[in-house]
């Protein structure tokens, strides 16, 4: 049974005009589901320097939508492992504060089934376009904070190489213009499409490309990165069983 509530009034595109623009979902057990930011429609020019990152095209959010203020957590992941009897990946760090990682995308992909079943709203992945858009927050800098990236904005190896991500509700480094945090650097993340070569023949509605390779796009640069690699462009191809280096965010339909 589903607790009494009205998801389609908590989590609406009306937030993202406000200063305060989150919204969370209560899961079937009353416990709440991930803190989301509402983040509004609108245009962008996708893509960047790299030949990975071409052609540079122009992509339309038609309709807001809801992403995660962080990172999934170990403990949120651990809830659903719990919830629904799934063997949880082995983390590489004793606190469940951080995100979380070594999970394979399959797995990524039932996690959202399940918070869609426990709070009756539509969660998925975001798709490859969505991330880009929602990362750069109306910048048009290879970074969403201008030509050049600092430890102030994300966690990532600057000067020495870093072993480890900040907690996902970390608030020490600087959010984006859409008041996300770590989408750059920390753990770079899953997204729903597939792994393709280039931007050749991708929409321009933001939809996902699923027709690819065995492996998949992770977005954002990790804690083990440079600066390049942090980019709002930059793309990463990783093997579907996933690593040390990648979590994921949630994005919730917001209708």
């Amino acid at each position: 049974s589903k607790p009494a509530r009205n998801a389609k009034e908590a989590c609406r595109a009306a937030l993202a005009k406000t200063r305060r623009p989150y919204c969370r979902d209560a899961l079937a057990d009353g416990a709440k589901g991930p803190t989301l930011v509402v983040v509004p429609g609108g245009e962008f020019k996708m893509g960047g320097e790299a030949a990975e990152e071409q052609p540079r095209h122009d992509v339309r959010i038609a309709r807001a939508f809801a992403l995660g203020l962080f990172e999934v957590s170990a403990t949120e992941l651990g809830a659903f492992c719990k919830a629904t009897g799934t063997a949880c990946p082995v983390q590489p760090w004793p606190e469940t504060d951080l995100p979380a990682v070594n999970v394979p995308w399959t797995l990524a992909q039932a996690y959202v089934a399940w918070l869609s079943k426990s709070t009756g709203a539509s969660y998925r992945l975001p798709t490859e376009a969505e991330w880009e858009y929602a990362a750069r927050a109306g910048s048009t800098a290879p970074y969403p904070f201008g030509d050049e990236i600092l430890p102030t904005h994300a966690r990532y190896s600057f000067k020495a190489a870093e072993t480890r991500p900040l907690p996902a509700g970390d608030r020490s480094v600087n959010r984006n213009d859409f008041k996300l945090y770590h989408m750059l650097g920390n753990v770079r993340e899953w997204v729903l499409d597939a792994w393709h070569a280039s931007h050749a023949g991708a929409p321009n509605d933001g939809q996902a490309r699923t027709d690819g390779e065995a492996r998949h796009v992770a977005r954002g640069g990790s804690y083990a990165d440079r600066a390049p690699a942090l980019r709002s462009a930059a793309r990463a191809a990783v093997e579907p069983g996933g690593d040390a280096y990648t979590g994921f965010r949630v994005l919730r339909e917001i209708e």
